[in-house]
């Protein structure tokens, strides 16, 4: 039901009970706040939505005020900008002064509001709260003296990843965010999502970074060292400087990274060809069954969610090595250096980091892959060395894994893995059902795709984002006619990462349309290079990680 409100002496329409901050965006007025996230429901914890209502002077929260017939409000008087500047001065007042070094310099919320309130002196003085430091994960570090307790990290640890390994401890001047019984991140139920990085406003909790131990190596120099390129790093990177092709942002990349000291540079993408192709043979097998399911996902955040909230479903999924980690084993048996050679690897995600480390991923005590460095972390290494695009130089990548297949491009959004993985099984028309589904807008976030296989009519469900696999997961695993289930942890897939740069999906769309139409290498099976190391049987099982694969038991169980 409309009604009317007055917002600054001007008449506005808006939707009974709709929350006053929504309508007032919806028409074009900007209203500070730091606690907020869309689609979930409003805290009033920050304060900073207050306005104005003009018959009483009272302040209340935009967020968390729904809409009523003739309120009568003011956005931007004078006794809310006092009230704004006041709340954002007491809390720079307990925050560090050490903007220049944080991770979030010049992209702290907390800091372009003190500009936009014009907030040049301190009003407030006081001893500053200090706040631990928690180090113990792999992929995220949380530094409680930045926080400030907006609650957001709460929020989408508990509503989006639905793991609930972040919240609100103590009360008064105690209140801090936190972890069961305070044991740090590692120790709590963490999946390395990095969902909770992308809505901290300050740099509460940040990336753990690898930079620093890498650029020390490349300038010791005293072993070769190899670099891991993903895929949808080369997509983040060709988006930034306006590269229209993959091949040709790879090449751009590849001799920056041999400019900075990398000896050689391989593409995760020939993981990618490796793993589905092994995947479409495990599919193969398990479509001549009555009763099976398979759950398609080479993303490990996902996996440690199942681990933790389903760990009865993780036979489901095949835990051979990751496309990461099985070119990290790659690279050190095709090495020919007399010392060991150091892996670096360029990933989307910080779930990557924790992953280089897991106990599978160790020969002889060692993790095949040394550091992982985000996107966002290599571009800084190219600033650092005043790399920029167009360079001087192209290069290839190095041997024997020169180059990848479209699959490995494809699989890089939601949907994609599972369209390559048919397409290479040789089951084309349920690739296109596939890709014809994920090409529609509509319910972008869960997508269930029906085609025929061999006389047989099979289902897929493609979920990706957390959320949407918290709200769907059980019932796809509980549907008979639903066989497959692809999952990722972000939102539009692996291009869509915690470590990327800002994602914008339009010109990552026709940059991966545009590398579709000039790749000449379509399937995984035909990439020339896979098919030299298969004949001279060099693409070990060991490399893969086939023989401890849960899937391999479960279809010897079945027999």
């Amino acid at each position: 039901m409309p009604v009317n409100i007055l917002v600054n002496n001007n008449k506005i329409k808006a939707e009974k009970g709709k929350m006053l901050l929504q309508v007032l965006l919806d028409n074009g007025i900007r209203i500070p706040t730091l606690c907020n996230l869309s689609d979930m429901l409003p805290t009033g914890a920050c304060r900073l939505c207050v306005v104005e209502i003009a018959e009483t002077g009272e302040l209340i929260p935009a967020c968390s005020t729904p809409v009523t017939d003739g309120l009568n409000i003011f956005t931007h008087s004078k006794r809310v900008i006092r009230a704004r500047q006041t709340i954002v001065d007491l809390l720079l007042t307990n925050h560090p002064e050490d903007c220049l070094y944080c991770d979030k310099n010049r992209n702290c919320e907390l800091q372009l509001l003190a500009d936009e309130l014009n907030l040049r002196e301190r009003i407030f003085t006081g001893r500053k709260k200090i706040g631990k430091i928690d180090r113990s994960s792999q992929g995220i570090v949380l530094d409680l003296s930045k926080c400030i307790l907006c609650g957001r990290c709460v929020k989408v640890c508990d509503n989006i990843a639905g793991v609930s390994a972040l919240d609100h401890v103590y009360r008064g001047k105690n209140s801090s965010i936190s972890t069961v019984f305070n044991k740090g991140l590692y120790y709590s139920t963490c999946i390395q999502c990095g969902q909770c990085l992308n809505v901290c406003p300050t740099g509460a909790l940040s990336e753990k970074s690898n930079l620093k131990q890498v650029v020390e190596r490349l300038m010791i120099n005293s072993q070769p060292i190899n670099a891991i390129l993903s895929t949808s790093s080369i997509i983040s990177i060709a988006d930034r400087f306006g590269i229209r092709k993959v091949d040709d942002a790879a090449q751009f990349i590849i001799a920056a990274m041999h400019e900075i000291g990398f000896k050689t540079v391989v593409p995760e993408g020939f993981g990618s060809d490796v793993y589905i192709i092994k995947y479409g043979k495990i599919i193969n097998e398990l479509i001549n069954r009555k009763d099976f399911k398979i759950i398609i996902s080479d993303c490990p955040a996902v996996k440690q969610w199942i681990e933790l909230k389903y760990p009865e479903d993780l036979k489901y999924l095949p835990n051979f090595k990751s496309a990461q980690q099985i070119m990290a084993k790659a690279v050190h048996e095709f090495s020919k250096s007399p010392t060991r050679i150091v892996n670096v690897a360029v990933m989307p995600c910080i779930a990557r980091k924790n992953e280089a480390l897991d106990v599978d991923n160790l020969s002889r005590g060692l993790p095949d892959l040394d550091y992982v460095i985000s996107t966002s972390e290599l571009l800084q290494l190219f600033r650092t060395r005043g790399i920029t695009y167009p360079f001087p130089r192209k290069a290839m990548f190095d041997t024997p894994f020169v180059s990848f297949s479209l699959a490995a491009i494809a699989s890089q959004v939601s949907g994609g893995l599972s369209e390559s993985i048919f397409d290479t099984a040789g089951h084309k028309n349920f690739a296109s059902a596939i890709k014809s589904k994920i090409n529609n807008k509509e319910a972008k976030d869960f997508k269930i795709i029906e085609s025929d296989i061999n006389g047989n009519t099979f289902g897929l469900a493609v979920i990706n984002g957390l959320k949407s696999i918290n709200q769907n997961f059980e019932n796809v695993m509980n549907n008979k006619d639903i066989q497959f289930i692809e999952l990722t942890a972000c939102k539009g897939g692996c291009v869509a990462g915690c470590s990327q740069l800002s994602v914008n999906e339009s010109g990552i769309q026709k940059i991966i349309n545009e590398s579709i139409q000039q790749t000449i290498i379509r399937d995984p099976n035909t990439n020339p290079y896979y098919k030299g190391l298969v004949n001279e049987n060099k693409i070990s099982d060991e490399i893969i990680g086939y023989k401890n694969s849960t899937i391999n038991r479960y279809l010897i169980n079945e027999k």
